[in-house]
Order: structure tokens, then C-alpha cells, then sequence
């Protein structure tokens, strides 16, 4: 997946930009109002703009990866985020086949890489 990270667009750093048009904001807790939940008016600005000028822009708060407390909750949150953002990048009338795909199971493709499901063979 082609991206870029930090990337300047006229005042804004941009976390991660993946092709032309799709935004991966990392919100930490500078976007937001002090013990809330509530994004920051120049956040919010930021989003705005942004959208207005053609950009999908997907934010991934950091309260949402902090109540992640596990590693498999973790992987599934990023599993369901990244699916997402490829849904987003899709070709028109694609995006819905994408949304559609069903998570992978990540880890257990890290954790057991030498075991492959019943219904597959491998081609010496």
C-alpha cells in the first residue's frame, strides 16, 4: 500500500496519506479538549477542510486504541480500521465488495504461519 507519512499541505501535517485523496489522521490528545472526548475546534477545522477539498479523511483516536487493552483487541481494531480505509480507496461502486470482505484473522496467521486452514495445499 502506497503512502506517505508527515506530509505538509499549506498549515496542516497530514499523519499518513495513502495515493492521492485518502487521510489516516492519528488523533493523540492534543485533538481534543482537555479529560473529553470533544475534538478541538482547530481539529475539526482541519477535518472540514480537508473534506472539502476532496480528501477521505479517516482519524484513529488514541482513547479508542487505549481501550483496546489486549493484543487481539488491538489487531482486530486495526484489522476493521485498515478495511475500512481500503473500502475508502476503492474504485466507485467497489467500495461496497470491500467492506464486505471478512476480517482475517491476523493473529493467527502471525502466531501459527506454518499452518495453513484444512481446505488449502501446498505446492511444492
Amino acid at each position: 500500500l502506497h503512502h506517505r507519512s508527515e506530509v505538509m499541505l499549506g498549515p496542516f501535517s497530514l499523519d499518513i496519506v495513502i495515493g492521492d485523496r485518502v487521510v489516516v489522521e492519528v488523533d493523540g490528545p492534543s485533538h481534543f479538549y482537555r479529560d473529553t472526548n470533544s475534538r478541538t475546534t482547530s481539529s475539526l477545522l482541519k477535518n472540514m477542510l480537508l473534506t472539502a477539498m476532496g480528501f477521505h479523511v479517516r482519524h484513529l483516536p488514541f482513547q479508542e486504541w487505549t481501550q483496546c487493552g489486549t493484543t487481539e483487541k488491538r489487531m482486530l481494531y486495526c484489522t476493521t480500521f485498515w478495511r475500512d480505509v481500503l473500502a475508502s480507496k476503492a474504485p466507485e461502486g467497489q467500495a461496497d465488495a470491500v467492506a464486505q470482505l471478512p476480517l482475517v484473522d491476523i493473529l493467527e496467521l502471525v502466531s501459527k504461519p506454518q499452518q495453513l486452514p484444512s481446505n488449502r495445499t501446498v505446492e511444492a
